[in-house]
């Protein structure tokens, strides 16, 4: 330990697949090590994470005292862990800028021509146990960082995010706007021939809302240009409308509003446009996912943020959560439910189909088979984990079909027959489309007031038309 302290520094990395090959990052580096005494490894930093330069001046300092320093490395797939020893690192101290590996011939073929901001020189690596690794190395409780110093050299040091009040126990969820290419049915301007989507929420919201949740699908086309002027124009309304500060606005995105077809698993350049637009609207940069936490009375109401916009294969309408990550790196922190806590979790997908039938003709099928039965492909996953941290209430949409479902999973119990979880079930609202053309399933737009009590949570869903103001369409009560 150094000054009785963990470690100085935690890496993490995912094996990664290039041109259809999946490279063993341990295994490639291990080769090098055996040939040559030593290689380099290179930081594959996310696109937004933080630059590290004076974390890896302070760590070089450490190399020069002490000649190595032994540092950990997390593959967050396998959740395998290894001690590394470095005798160096190199990088360029100017802000966004990258290098080549100081040595080609002595870094694994796969990347020795990428440019990274730094590369570690390792001479040896071990693999050791879980509780070693979290007694001895930084937590690495961010699944949007890769780069995880202790105290002791971490100048970008993570501020414990605050409890916000709620002034009202009512929330507006929306879902599906997409705004852009295929938005057609109303405005968000006065004075355009079309009706005003604020002013549909004003006539259909009896009492005021104190939070507002949005599951996705902002955009039709993942155009960077709606994000930063048309919703972010369409969110400030909101706030002004509702007297609401932009804290009280929780959003995930959609597959829309994601361009997967340029998914960079690497260094996830391809969340760059979201999340610049998070950071544009909030004023600081935001996490996709995590918890979030508000207060209503004497009751603390926890938000649990899944992002389902997550590249997988081919097949990118269907959404994906990875489960066992988000709940290692950012859920399992929230501990036990405690009896004042409610907790709802948001995400843009449907965990469990919400049309009653489901209708393709020959050319829908050609174009994209999966489109209309693209649930989460891990929910058994997220549904089981979910039901574990007791979670009161599941909103999604992406079908643009407004449903209240009620659903558990057994669970076995260990060394028994009997299942457990069967008699706690999870109710899952889904909005449908707040302001796209709605299609033969559902011919309206809805949007949905979660209203939260001492003893209960009431969901009202309404539907409107350009021609019909809202009405209530659909209410169920859960007892807390």
């Amino acid at each position: 330990m150094i000054n009785g302290s963990k470690k100085l520094l935690t890496l993490r990395f995912k094996n990664p697949e290039i041109d259809g090959v999946l490279y063993n990052t341990i295994h490639e580096h291990k080769t090098i090590i055996e040939k040559y005494g030593y290689v380099w490894w290179g930081w594959w930093k996310k696109d937004d994470e933080d630059e590290r330069i004076q974390e890896i001046d302070a760590l070089n300092r450490k190399i020069a005292s002490k000649k190595n320093i032994m540092i950990g490395i997390c593959d967050i797939q396998t959740y395998c862990f290894y001690e590394a020893n470095i005798e160096k690192i190199v990088q360029i101290d100017r802000e966004g800028e990258k290098i080549l590996s100081p040595e080609t011939e002595k870094t694994p073929i796969y990347y020795n021509n990428r440019m990274v901001p730094a590369w570690f020189k390792i001479i040896s690596f071990q693999k050791v146990s879980k509780d070693y690794f979290d007694n001895n190395f930084p937590e690495t409780d961010d699944d949007q960082c890769s780069f995880f110093p202790n105290e002791e050299i971490n100048f970008h040091k993570n501020i414990k995010p605050k409890i916000i009040p709620l002034k009202k126990p009512n929330i507006l969820h929306i879902s599906d706007l997409h705004f852009g290419k295929n938005f057609h049915n109303y405005s968000i301007k006065n004075g355009s021939g079309k009706k005003n989507l604020i002013n549909i929420l004003k006539e259909g919201i009896v009492d005021e809302i104190g939070l507002v949740i949005i599951t996705g699908d902002l955009v039709s086309c993942a155009d960077a240009n709606e994000l930063q002027i048309t919703v972010i124009d369409f969110l400030t309304k909101i706030c002004e409308s509702f007297n609401l500060s932009k804290d009280k606005i929780v959003l995930v995105p959609g597959n829309h509003d994601i361009p997967l077809d340029k998914t960079d698993l690497v260094d996830y350049s391809h969340l760059r446009p979201f999340k610049n637009f998070l950071k544009e609207f909030y004023g600081e940069k935001k996490d996709i996912t995590g918890v979030v936490e508000y207060s209503i009375g004497d009751k603390i109401l926890q938000i649990i943020k899944m992002n389902s916009a997550n590249f997988r294969n081919e097949f990118k309408e269907f959404g994906y959560i990875n489960w066992s990550e988000l709940l290692e790196n950012k859920v399992k922190k929230i501990g036990p439910k405690k009896e004042n806590q409610i907790r709802i979790a948001i995400l843009h997908h449907h965990l469990i189909p919400v049309a009653e039938f489901i209708v393709l003709s020959k050319e829908e099928i050609e174009k994209n088979p999966f489109a209309y039965n693209s649930t989460v492909i891990d929910a058994g996953s997220v549904i089981k984990g979910l039901q574990e941290l007791n979670v009161d209430l599941v909103l999604h949409g992406h079908q643009h079909i407004p449903a209240i479902l009620k659903f558990a999973k057994g669970r076995r119990i260990r060394g028994t027959t009997e299942l457990e979880g069967l008699d706690s079930p999870i109710i899952i609202s889904s909005s449908g489309t707040f302001s796209r053309i709605p299609g033969n399933e559902f011919p309206t737009n809805t949007f949905s007031i979660i209203k939260i009590d001492d003893d209960r949570i009431t969901i009202e869903i309404s539907e409107f038309t350009p021609g019909h103001g809202p009405e209530e369409k659909y209410r169920a009560e859960i007892n807390l």
